[in-house]
């Protein structure tokens, strides 16, 4: 488990600047209210 969780990390620290910018592309959709209301929607018991 040590070496898988130093090979993640090498990947991460590799990866880093690709998904920090990922992340600012996204980030108005990821954290917009629609966004919100449609992964609670999709996961409640009800579906409202």
């Amino acid at each position: 488990m040590l070496t898988e969780a130093a090979m993640l990390h090498a990947k991460l620290f590799r990866e880093w600047d690709g998904l920090a910018e990922q992340y600012r592309s996204a980030v108005a959709e990821i954290s917009s209210f629609d966004s919100w209301k449609k992964t609670f929607e999709a996961n409640s018991e009800d579906g409202d």
